[in-house]
């Protein structure tokens, strides 16, 4: 797919898009981890930006997989085995 990907720029673009809006829904994904470990440990700014940080690498690592393999339900399992 990436040798696909740069012969055909509509693909390179549509890459971009993908991983502009998997960056965004990363954040997301980590924000929303926040209620539960405010609940659990309290917020603190290093506590928030590690909960932002690997839950963010975590949802960017499924967001690969889904590119990739192009099978969102194979990054749903992988994520739900985590």
């Amino acid at each position: 797919m990436a040798s696909s990907a740069r012969s055909n720029p509509s693909k390179v673009h549509n890459a971009a898009v993908l991983w502009g809006i998997n960056l965004l829904i990363a954040l997301g994904f980590g924000a929303t981890h926040l209620g539960q470990a405010r609940a659990l440990h309290g917020l603190t700014a290093s506590y928030v930006g590690f909960i932002l940080l690997f839950n963010g690498v975590a949802s960017l690592v499924f967001g690969w997989i889904y590119w990739r393999k192009d099978s969102l339900q194979l990054s749903l399992l992988i994520a739900a085995q985590i």
